[in-house]
């Protein structure tokens, strides 16, 4: 069974030597990678291009990630497609192999993800990933140490990078574009949910991960891009005292507190000004686009009303 490995990539020259060099190590010998390249001027095509040219190279504009994505599963020839392995991952060789034998388990009728450990330590970065109280979330196994942490036997809310059979596309969906950078994976997840396909993580399958590598250290460009996808998913999809408390903790709580840090923070207060400014962007984008947000939550309605019956 071929799987389609999907990589969507901005900016990322700096990994990708480490990346390529693991990736290409997999002992599950039937495989492609699709890169897609965002409109990166550091290089990456040109690298890619020269060392890897059984990769399937495409070269886009400035586009987000999920339409990113969604070119690579329309390129895609495998049963099996996995997105978006990140280009600051590293995996270990049985890291594919690990994750074809998880869906197989399930009669590859689930979503599959794999733990990823913090990179040049043992500490897990995430097994899986729940949402807390407030929709924000809460990563399992953070921070404990993967030789002694059990990973739970259990579905998650969403995994980083969901590996699936093709066929669940047709229940699923294709990748909602609108999330630019952050969200795509919790939103397919989620829709899965809605369809009843669960999301796992396979427990042997791991990946090492340089936090945060591909979005760089713009604390704005973070803030902006990751409350504009948490705000506008809650929309979508939460009930409605789920989405006030959601608004109450960003808009409110985690905007003031930036603001009065930006004061008060010696040489970090530059920082928080540029969280603060992140997050009031953030909340104003999900307000300009409040019509299409409902409309999106609409349709979902109607998809989990047809589900229960």
């Amino acid at each position: 069974m071929k799987a389609s490995i999907i990589v969507s990539n901005y900016q990322g020259m700096q990994y990708l030597p480490g990346f390529f060099a693991h990736l290409m190590k997999q002992t599950y010998p039937n495989f492609e990678v699709i890169f897609v390249d965002a409109g990166s001027d550091d290089d990456s095509a040109e690298f890619v291009r020269s060392n890897y040219p059984d990769v399937m190279l495409i070269e886009e504009g400035r586009i987000g990630i999920g339409e990113a994505i969604n070119i690579g599963i329309r390129k895609a020839s495998g049963d099996i497609l996995i997105f978006d392995l990140n280009t600051d991952e590293f995996v270990e060789t049985t890291w594919l192999s690990e994750i074809v034998c998880h869906l197989s388990r399930f009669n590859f009728e689930i979503i599959c993800g794999h733990a990823r450990i913090i990179y040049g330590t043992s500490l897990i970065d995430e097994a899986g990933v729940n949402l807390n109280r407030l929709g924000q979330a809460k990563k399992i196994g953070h921070k404990c140490l993967m030789e002694k942490f059990v990973i739970p036997e259990k579905p998650v809310c969403f995994v980083g990078c969901p590996a699936f059979h093709r066929k669940l596309l047709d229940r699923i969906g294709m990748v909602d574009e609108e999330y630019f950078i952050y969200a795509e994976d919790l939103d397919f997840c989620f829709r899965a949910k809605l369809v009843g396909i669960q999301t796992r993580c396979a427990p042997l399958s791991r990946s090492y991960h340089h936090i945060r590598g591909t979005m760089g250290a713009n604390p704005r460009r973070m803030e902006y891009f990751l409350r504009r996808a948490n705000l506008r998913f809650h929309l979508i999809h939460s009930q409605p005292t789920i989405i006030l408390l959601n608004w109450l903790y960003i808009a409110f709580f985690l905007t003031v507190s930036a603001f009065v840090l930006s004061f008060c923070s010696g040489l970090r207060s530059p920082v928080y000004l540029e969280k603060f400014k992140g997050r009031i962007e953030a909340v104003l984008w999900n307000l300009k686009n409040l019509n299409h947000s409902f409309a999106k939550r609409k349709f979902f309605r109607s998809i989990l009303k047809k589900s229960l019956n």
